[in-house]
């Protein structure tokens, strides 16, 4: 199947590089943190509590900030969000970065907890609503290769400057300058073609998309059909939007499956380990400067991971999170043991780094993924932003009561709390998590009609929906061909043709849109 002559239009391309920035930024500063606390202590005393509340008021703050961040996206559109994120990146890098004390830390660290929370609810919807279906989930699951590889940046950092004296200032600064390469790079880059739409910028939206898309791609093909879901749809204030989200089982349905992954990309403990690894790394036995080496390779680690759920996110998100999981439960079994057991705690070290692997390699990414396509355009940044702000809160809890659940509960039942998290959402996932690959963004809603047909998309793949149609649909209304595979007919076709909430845009929406186009060029 091609969209383009030549792959992927370099619009496209920017347009990922410089909105994953900020995601990179957002790895970054989530991990220089982990090597930040061991170094600090030569200028800044901090105790158990305080350095819980510098870590986690991070997450707590960026909670506010994905919840801050889908109103604004939905009046003013996905890129000044990102802009305003990477203003804030600046901004708190150099707080931190001259911070003298425990205060002054923690202020730094909620306002890059603004920034990461607007990034990260942010980011990914608008990768998601700028890329051609049938490789939407690669595009956004590089948001989650860019957190890895800040992250890795981040520890190397750590471990470049531990001998310079304040080293851990100049590690902090330096985010600031990716940053401001963001910043000045957002201003060439389109806005959201749906945002467009949406807000009654029809040609616009097709002269983003004509960017967005090589010339073989029928623009005004995918422009009708989002048109189309518009019109059904009544643009309405965020807290009425909540209130329909809360309201409506479809929504509620996809909440709950966005929520959920959420909750579980946390809980099973990955910020544990971004947070606290170097310090997880001296409880087995490590030196700092040892763990600090370690930590790179573990870094590396998840980063493989992460390339692996690249490569393989459009051949089906739901084999890759069970997969996924699978190993995490493994990884984390092995973590238990050995601290349990003090002659093989040796074991702790290579276990970290197969739960690294496992990690990244689907729960990592599939959360960001499936949260940035199952919503309708009309509440999909508010409920983007919903579902981002519970990761962050699970993330804030995590970060705040890791140290004083060790003391508590001792680093093997520490961890062994996180495996039962894992086994439980395993369960879950297994029973109730469709396949959403290789469907519109306007297709994926109904699965979300009822329970039945949730069911129905757990156990079938489905192929490039609009790949094939995009290039033989006719604009004299010639009927397109059948959209999902192995699916019981809904609809009026009979077995294997797709219900008529799926049918491709109408030949009347082609022609409105063909007219209003032709008028809005005229008037320019």
């Amino acid at each position: 199947m091609e969209n383009t002559d030549a792959g992927e239009p370099a619009r496209l391309r920017w347009l990922t590089v410089f909105s994953c920035v900020g995601m990179a930024l957002f790895g970054y500063d989530t991990g220089v943190v982990s090597g930040s606390l061991v170094l600090m202590e030569h200028d800044i005393d901090l105790s158990d509590f305080q350095k819980e509340v510098v870590v986690s008021s991070t997450a707590l703050l960026a909670a506010a900030g994905a919840l801050l961040g889908g109103p604004i996206s939905d009046s003013f559109g996905r890129k000044p969000v990102i802009t305003i994120a990477s203003i804030l990146f600046i901004m708190g890098a150099l707080m931190v970065a001259l911070s003298n004390g425990f205060k002054a830390l923690v202020m730094g660290r909620t306002v890059l907890g603004l920034a990461i929370g607007m990034t990260s609810g942010t980011t990914p919807l608008y990768v998601a609503e700028a890329a051609p279906p049938d490789i939407r989930g690669r595009l956004v699951t590089l948001n989650d290769f860019m957190i890895c590889a800040g992250q890795v940046l981040a520890s190397v950092v750590n471990a470049a400057v531990q001998d310079l004296p304040h080293g851990w200032r100049w590690a902090t600064g330096l985010a600031a300058v990716p940053a401001a390469v963001q910043f000045a790079g957002l201003f060439f880059l389109p806005e959201s073609p749906r945002f467009l739409v949406q807000k009654g910028r029809v040609s616009d939206a097709a002269r983003a998309l004509g960017g967005l898309r090589g010339p073989s791609w029928d623009v005004r093909k995918e422009v009708a059909e989002i048109a189309e879901v518009v019109a059904r749809e009544k643009p309405q204030p965020a807290h009425r939007q909540v209130a329909e989200i809360l309201g409506t089982r479809r929504h509620l349905r996809a909440l709950g499956l966005g929520v959920g992954l959420m909750a579980l990309n946390q809980l099973t403990a990955i910020n544990t380990v971004m947070y606290y690894g170097v310090t997880i790394l001296e409880m087995v036995g490590l030196s700092e400067s040892a763990a600090l080496y370690v930590g790179i390779l573990c870094n590396v680690m998840q980063i493989a991971g992460v390339v692996y759920s690249v490569l393989h996110m459009d051949a089906g998100r739901r084999r890759l999170a069970l997969r996924s999981l699978t190993g995490v439960c493994a990884a984390l079994a092995l973590l238990v043991l050995a601290f349990a057991v003090r002659a093989i705690r040796w074991v702790a070290v290579p276990a970290l780094m197969l739960y690294l692997v496992a990690f990244g390699s689907g729960l990592s990414g599939i959360p960001w993924v499936i949260n940035s396509e199952v919503y309708p355009l009309h509440v999909r940044a508010v409920a983007t932003g919903l579902a981002t702000t519970t990761n962050w809160l699970f993330n804030f809890s995590v970060s705040l009561t890791f140290l004083s659940l060790v003391n508590a509960l001792g680093q093997s039942g520490t961890f062994a709390l996180y495996a039962g998290v894992a086994a439980l959402g395993y369960a879950v996932l297994y029973l109730y998590m469709p396949e959403t690959a290789n469907l519109s963004l306007e297709q994926l809603q109904a699965l979300f009609d009822s329970p039945e047909s949730l069911a129905t998309a757990r156990y079938h793949t489905f192929e490039n929906p609009l790949a094939a149609t995009h290039h033989q649909h006719n604009l004299d209304g010639a009927a397109a061909p059948p959209i999902l595979t192995g699916v019981p007919g809904e609809g009026e076709g009979g077995p294997g043709s797709p219900p008529p909430e799926l049918e491709l845009a109408t030949h009347d929406t082609m022609s409105l849109l063909a007219v209003g186009t032709k008028k809005s060029d005229a008037d320019a």
